[in-house]
């Protein structure tokens, strides 16, 4: 979980991808819900795709703010894999 704060992009843009392999970890959720504030669109997308796949309902406020990112292509990510703002 320590390479999600690397220096470089496209480390912890494999590491998003890799904790994805332990669903059932609290701490690779928090992992990646860190990554969603991730200077990297590329990042943040990833780490949006990996927590609606594992579909832990911990994550879904993470991902309801996603919808609100700053770029669309991190947006989108949430509402494919089916999370949908609320209103109110």
């Amino acid at each position: 979980m320590k390479l999600l704060s690397s220096g470089d992009k496209g480390t912890r843009i494999s590491a998003s991808v890799a904790l994805r392999r332990d669903i059932g970890s609290t701490q690779v959720i928090k992992a990646l819900i860190k990554g969603l504030k991730d200077r990297s669109t590329y990042v943040r997308g990833t780490a949006a795709w990996n927590l609606g796949r594992i579909g832990s309902a911990q994550a879904i406020p993470a991902l309801c703010k996603a919808l609100r990112d700053k770029d669309g292509e991190v947006r989108i990510v949430p509402a494919v894999v089916g999370i949908r703002p609320t209103t109110g």
